[in-house]
């Protein structure tokens, strides 16, 4: 590829340029979505982050429990929170403004690496790259996804290009900021290492006192997170330990779809999911288990399903090679397709550029930069390993952003060159098209969730917000327009049966948890409220064999041990429905009704020790007897509550 040339003239002007042009793009982006019902909510594991960067703006930032996710954006949060304030349009503006830094970053790479026509095709590229403004302007970490992925990029062309061992130091701090906003980033330390032992030129002791810069620099950003983590539980990465175990497993194993899906359902939320893997674990071991043991028990269970189902394991590893090169941007909480909907820029780019198009243009540039690869070794094979990393566990779309400015730079160069390839004869013009399009072919077979699902799923995702806000009737509209979308989903129609059977009408309520039911038979939590609504109506049978069904799926389910303790108790069987709420108590100690209902039914069955064991202090206790007139008047009072 020929190389015209890149001055530090053309690093400012073509940098600023690419910078206005980002940011004007995600401010009217966040313009246009200023009145969407989603615009100031934290859906998902961002209300988690939104509590921990409040939480560091108030002063709080050491914290007081292990990481169990990436750490760095709470942080990042909390800086911002205590620069600015914490108002939605706040943070999205200054994340607009993060992601046009990424793509300058990505333009300077590009002009070193080939030239100054590269560089301005790979800054226009990420600027109006629909993705890129799609996360870049929501409240997760794939905004440092992009920018420390662009950093580490753009150091590791000047490590190339000078072979300077401070330039090393700085792209491992880059790259273990990468780790700290996307776990699996990690994976990129093994071609760059095997890069500095193959080709950074020198003796042997030259190269490995690269790669020596190399990993102090990784070591230097993971400190500070160890250093605090060590203070607070003594180890030193104590959330990194448990969370490859169970994400290996979650990947990985008979139910897996390769989406993220939470080991106990329902409970995806990063406030659960520590608990669920730990209590998960030892329930299966019998015995308490440390953190580095509860990561092994669940890559045992890994080994074990690959080694007894193989054929199973390598379909499901050719499905989620197929998710990772997918055209369609697969969401957990919020999806790029309803933001489109609020959003013309994004309706349009996220159309013109999609994931799709951005890998078929890197193939291209592959196949175009190929007569170059000794060159170029490492940045071909930097996009490969990591999304040969993302395989291994599971997919979606940001957890697939971090790609992003890899595939830029090796994009830019296919799409500069695209004039020099019209003039050209032979097989060299043929073969680099040809795979691009059968990549791009490859990118948009139909496979997992369809736009129309995601669309569905977010609209359900921000009733579900909006309702813990307290407005049920917005939160009723996005439940239907969730439905209007696509009928069938089994979270839209529970949600929407369940809001209204609990504003008192459970014959309305009933049709869509029916539906819920039928479109998703295992779910325990739908079969919970479609118990409860079936209680509601007298239907007692049909509501005790929904939930003996949802307490057997979900064992720790306490809602549904404490729903079917209420009707065990009203067929006068305290002992069994003690029981149940004892399961409850043990499921959710925090539960002060699910105690109470112990205490009760313990009474009920004649166990007075047993019940005040469980309730502290009632006023007007004197003696057993009062206590016992006390406890029996309480049970009474909350069973005629009826199901919560």
């Amino acid at each position: 590829m020929s190389r015209d040339r890149w001055s530090p003239r053309d690093r400012l002007l073509i940098g600023g340029a690419v910078f206005v042009l980002a940011l004007v793009v995600r401010l009217l982006h966040v313009w246009s979505i200023a009145d969407a019902p989603f615009f100031a909510l934290r859906v998902g594991d961002a209300a988690d982050h939104h509590q921990l960067g409040l939480a560091a703006a108030a002063g709080d930032w050491l914290g007081s429990e292990v990481f169990f996710h990436a750490p760095l954006y709470p942080y990042f949060l909390g800086v911002v929170y205590s620069l600015f304030g914490s108002e939605a349009l706040t943070v999205r503006v200054v994340q607009a403004g993060v992601g046009a830094l990424s793509c300058v970053l990505v333009a300077q790479a590009a002009g070193r690496l080939f030239s100054r026509t590269v560089a301005i095709a790979a800054g226009v590229l990420l600027a109006l790259y629909g993705p890129a403004i799609f996360y870049d302007t929501v409240f997760q970490d794939s905004v440092l996804d992009l920018f420390f992925g662009s950093l580490s990029l753009w150091l590791l062309v000047e490590a190339a290009l000078t072979r300077r061992p401070v330039v090393l130091l700085a792209a491992g701090v880059a790259l273990g900021a990468f780790h700290l906003t996307r776990e699996n980033a990690i994976i990129l330390l093994v071609p760059i290492l095997v890069w500095v032992a193959l080709q950074y030129g020198g003796s042997v002791r030259r190269r490995a006192a690269a790669g020596a810069f190399l990993l102090a620099g990784v070591a230097l950003a993971l400190a500070p997170v160890a250093i605090r983590n060590a203070a607070i539980s003594g180890a030193i990465l104590p959330g990194r330990q448990l969370q490859l175990g169970i994400n290996l497993y979650i990947g990985n194993n008979p139910g897996a779809d390769g989406y993220y899906r939470p080991l106990r359902e329902g409970r995806g939320n990063p406030r659960f999911e520590m608990r669920d893997a730990i209590e998960e674990a030892e329930r299966a071991e019998g015995r308490e288990l440390t953190l580095a043991e509860v990561s092994d028990h669940w890559v045992g269970e890994t080994v074990a399903y690959v080694v007894d189902r193989p054929g199973d394991w390598l379909a499901l590893m050719a499905r989620k090679a197929a998710l990772a090169v997918n055209a369609v941007e697969a969401a957990d909480t919020e999806d790029l397709y309803t933001y489109a909907e609020h959003s013309p820029i994004l309706a349009v780019t996220g159309w013109l550029l999609s994931f799709g198009v951005l890998l078929a243009l890197a193939v291209l540039g592959a196949a175009l930069t190929w007569p170059e690869r000794r060159r170029l070794a490492l940045f071909h094979a930097l996009p490969v390993v990591y999304l040969a990393g993302l395989v291994a566990f599971f997919v979606f779309g940001r957890y697939r952003h971090p790609v992003t400015p890899f595939l830029v730079v090796l994009a830019a160069p296919g799409i500069a060159g695209l004039p020099a390839l019209l003039r050209e004869r032979g097989r060299a013009r043929v073969a680099g098209p040809a795979a691009a399009l059968a990549v791009l072919a490859l990118a948009h077979v139909p496979v997992g969730f369809s736009r129309a699902e995601l669309r569905a799923h977010t609209h359900a995702n921000v009733g579900a917000a909006l309702e813990e806000r307290g407005d049920r009737e917005a939160a009723a509209r996005q439940y239907m327009r969730a439905l209007e979308i696509d009928p069938r989903s089994a979270q839209a129609n529970q949600f929407l049966g369940d809001l209204i059977r609990r504003s008192g009408r459970p014959d309305a309520a009933l049709p869509y948890l029916e539906r819920a039911a039928r479109a998703d038979p295992r779910n325990p939590r739908i079969l919970n409220d479609h118990g409860v609504a079936l209680a509601a109506l007298g239907r007692e049978t049909e509501a005790a064999e929904r939930l003996r069904r949802a307490v057997a799926l979900d064992p720790a389910l306490a809602a549904a041990h404490l729903n079917l303790g209420l009707l065990v108790l009203r067929s006068d069987a305290p002992g069994d429905a003690a029981g149940h709420f004892r399961r409850a108590v043990d499921a959710d100690p925090g539960d002060g009704r699910a105690r109470r209902l112990l205490a009760a039914a313990l009474l009920l069955d004649d166990d007075v020790a047993g019940a005040l064991a469980q309730v502290d202090t009632l006023a007007g206790i004197t003696s057993p007897e009062t206590a016992a007139d006390a406890l029996r008047r309480l049970s009474w009072e909350l069973v005629t509550e009826g199901p919560p």
